[in-house]
C-alpha cells in the first residue's frame, strides 16, 4: 500500500488526485496546521504503515521531517517527494520499485 502524506493545505488536491489513481491500493494522510494532526505525525504514521510514500510538499519540508522520522524508516521504503503543482517527482531512495513509482507519478 502506498502511503501518500498531504504536507499541509496546498498539497491535499493533488494528494487525493494520485489516491484517485490507486484508489484501492493507497491512503491519504492529511496534515493541517492548527490540528494535532500536524507534519509530523503523518510522516510518522505513513512511514510506519507503508513500504511506499509519496510526499506532497517541498522538497526542504519533506527532507526535515525525514530527519524526524528517521528510526521509523525502514530500509526497504520508497520515498518520493513531489510538488503540490506536480512539477517535480524527486526520488529520496533508490532502487528498482522506486524507480517504478516515480514513473507512475510523472505519467
Amino acid at each position: 500500500m502506498i502511503g501518500l502524506v498531504a504536507i499541509y493545505e496546498p498539497g491535499h488536491p493533488l494528494a487525493d488526485e494520485l489516491h484517485a489513481l490507486w484508489p484501492d491500493s493507497s491512503r491519504v494522510h492529511r496534515a493541517s496546521r492548527g490540528s494535532i494532526f500536524q507534519a509530523p505525525e503523518a510522516m510518522g504514521l505513513a512511514f510506519g504503515l507503508h513500504h511506499q510514500v509519496i510526499a506532497v510538499g517541498s522538497l526542504a519540508t519533506v527532507v526535515h521531517l525525514l530527519a524526524d522520522v528517521h528510526p521509523a524508516l525502514r530500509r526497504d521504503t520508497d520515498v518520493l517527494c513531489v510538488d503540490p503543482q506536480r512539477r517535480w517527482v524527486i526520488p529520496l531512495t533508490h532502487g528498482d520499485s522506486t524507480e517504478e513509482l516515480t514513473r507512475e507519478v510523472e505519467a
